[in-house]
């Protein structure tokens, strides 16, 4: 019974899914500076999936390793995760936002909310 179900809910999604929707890797590289003094780094390497909302919305979600190098600390493994979107506000004004986290014994918490204009 579980594998029909997820066999419908698959071929249904794939059937609702839109062209530019799908899956990603996405490897980022992140240093922290606080004046000349050198905080750490990390890098995420995360998987992804991005898709529409209607003709005007975007959504992501991504997550995986983040591989910590801390100042004055032995370098960690953690999970870290972003959740984001846009929307297109005009044809070259775009609104977007994005909530991440990595995990540790206290999590640290992100977040973004901007404008892009495009010309």
């Amino acid at each position: 019974m579980l594998k029909t179900f997820l066999i419908a809910a698959g071929t249904l999604s794939t059937l609702a899914t839109p062209v530019s929707a799908g899956f990603y890797v996405n490897g980022e590289f992140n240093q922290s500076h606080v004046g000349s003094d050198w905080n750490g780094s990390g890098i995420d390497l995360h998987v992804g999936y991005e898709n529409t909302i209607g003709e005007k919305g975007s959504f992501y979600v991504q997550g995986g390793p983040y591989l910590s190098n801390p100042k004055g600390a032995d370098d960690e493994t953690n999970i870290s995760a972003k959740v984001g979107g846009g929307y297109d506000v005009t044809e070259k004004l775009n609104a977007y936002t994005e909530v991440s986290v990595v995990t540790d014994d206290t999590n640290t918490w992100g977040s973004k909310l901007g404008l892009k204009y495009s010309f």
